[in-house]
């Protein structure tokens, strides 16, 4: 029943979409061509609840299969009874290849998923996927509907084109042949209908770039298990062109690199899956070996501590990243550039607030300790500087404050911090 259940969620939209096209199909026809039965019972509507059958809706639920309410058509109101009851029974089917094209058009538009960011690629691909069924459901409708099988279109379309053949049976009639239909369906014995129309509608159907992110992903997987790293290299390549924000793709690349002696591009694709990545410790070793690696090992122990941080309390790991992007927000503000400055004699803590107030910088002066320095809120500072940063100026107040070792400041929690703890250097960021 769950299946079922699962089965009929992921057909409902299709089925409500292309039966009550379907049925309106029918119903404007017969109106445009003189019947206007079907319009005084309110059919010609775009309200599937005008179109759907409680039998047929509730079928959904035990079968792989549903139906609408069949439109009433009265012959002796068409002006040409046999050409006309052929077209009225021809746009059912026409409706759903409509809906069929309609849908190959929007699957263009959103066939590329990866093109417009990490965001909107969950989107694009279920409305992708979405569409595909839709598509594929309303190919069957009209597939099945051509079926010499009352009470589908085909019973009515065939012998208005074959001599001999009689276009109507009774309702007891209507109903052996419906459960004749669902036997078929039932025991598989339309499978090979089913299949061959599913297949060659996926043959022409947009493509996602999913399906050939995934093809070069496995590509690449298999020509590096083959020890063909260059061919691994250049499939992984091909699917980040595709999509930037693969990881999977990034580390694919990296193993392949690092096998091939480029440990340089190996380190780049690695650094770029920990920005996707940031809680994965074994990233963070992968990248600290690299750069044993390339004798930079400054950079090797920070990774290998990350990682241990990682592997112990990632909580921690949280609050140290969230630390560090507040102190590189300082570092940029540091950055920026002053055309002019001057301060003759001014009390350092005006000039103190000079930064705070031109780079908008949390600046944190620890009064006390400077007095214990005989460096004073009053303590005059010179500065004439042309274009010069931030950090620069900041660097000329504190070395003026105090003649000989200049003032030491620092960067943390993400304000700038005077004097710097621990006794760092001039710039202890």
């Amino acid at each position: 029943m769950g299946m079922r259940l699962l089965q009929a969620v992921l057909f409902l939209p299709g089925l409500l979409i292309g039966l009550t096209l379907h049925e309106f199909a029918h119903a404007w026809s017969a109106s445009l061509l003189g019947d206007d039965f079907a319009r005084r019972q309110g059919r010609v509507s775009l309200n599937p609840l005008r179109h759907l059958s409680a039998l047929g809706t509730l079928a959904l639920l035990v079968l792989p299969f549903g139906w609408g309410k069949p439109v009433p058509v009265n012959l002796y109101n068409f002006r040409r009874p046999k050409w006309d009851y052929l077209l009225t029974s021809l746009a059912g089917p026409a409706a759903n290849l409509f809906v069929v094209g309609l849908c190959f058009l929007l699957m263009l538009a959103t066939r590329h998923c990866y093109r417009y960011g990490p965001l909107a690629e969950p989107f694009l691909l279920v409305g992708h996927y979405g569409l595909m069924m839709v598509a594929l459901i309303n190919v069957l409708l009209a597939v099945l509907n051509l079926l010499p099988i009352p009470p589908l279109d085909g019973s009515k379309i065939w012998p208005c084109l074959i001599p001999g053949l009689k276009p109507s049976f009774g309702r007891r009639t209507v109903w052996v042949f419906i459960i004749l239909l669902i036997v078929l369906l039932q025991t598989g014995r339309l499978d090979t209908v089913v299949r061959t129309v599913i297949e060659g509608v996926l043959h022409w159907m947009p493509a996602s770039d999913s399906e050939a992110l995934d093809h070069l992903r496995a590509q690449g997987t298999k020509a590096h298990e083959d020890g063909e790293y260059a061919e691994a290299e250049r499939s992984f390549t091909a699917a980040l062109a595709m999509n930037p924000w693969s990881g999977e793709c990034l580390s694919g690349r990296a193993a392949a690199r690092e096998k091939l002696g480029n440990l340089n591009g190996a380190l780049e694709d690695v650094s770029r899956a920990i920005e996707l990545r940031r809680f994965d410790p074994e990233y963070r070793e992968w990248r600290a070996g690299l750069y044993e690696a390339l004798n930079r090992k400054d950079e090797a122990v920070g990774d290998w501590e990350l990682a241990e941080l990682l592997h112990g309390d990632p909580g921690a790991f949280a609050a140290l990243e969230a630390g560090r992007r507040a102190n590189r927000g300082v570092l940029d503000k540091l950055k920026v550039a002053l055309p002019k400055v001057e301060f003759s004699g001014a009390p350092l803590s005006d000039a103190l607030q000079f930064v705070r107030d031109v780079a908008e910088l949390d600046v944190e002066v620890d009064w006390e300790a400077l007095a214990a320095e005989k460096v004073y809120r009053e303590t005059p500072v010179t500065a004439n500087l042309r274009d010069v940063t931030v950090r620069e100026a900041l660097k000329a107040f504190l070395g003026s404050a105090r003649e000989g070792e200049p003032i030491r400041y620092g960067v943390a929690d993400g304000k700038v911090i005077i004097p710097a703890p621990g006794g760092g250097p001039p710039s202890a960021e």
